[in-house]
């Protein structure tokens, strides 16, 4: 289930900003949603974060970022 939500996410990230107007709900999108649908797959949900060069959405892939290596770890220490 996280690999489709990964997936439509990485097609379908524009249509934050369409909506919205503002790259801001983007970056809160990838502070939440990101961490949790990221786990396994975090070098390549690092690599399309970090090639995004969207203005605003810095803070939201750092937080993301962060806490979905946390939550990576706590994962696979189960």
């Amino acid at each position: 289930m996280r690999d489709l939500n990964l997936g439509w996410f990485m097609v379908n990230y524009k249509r934050f900003i369409e909506a919205y107007g503002d790259p801001g709900v983007l970056s809160r999108v990838i502070t939440y949603s990101i961490p949790l649908i990221g786990i396994g797959q975090e070098g390549e949900v690092e690599g399309f974060l970090r090639g995004l060069s969207i203005p605003g959405i810095e803070m939201g892939i750092k937080a993301g970022l962060e806490l979905m290596r946390t939550y990576s770890r706590l994962f696979h220490n189960i």
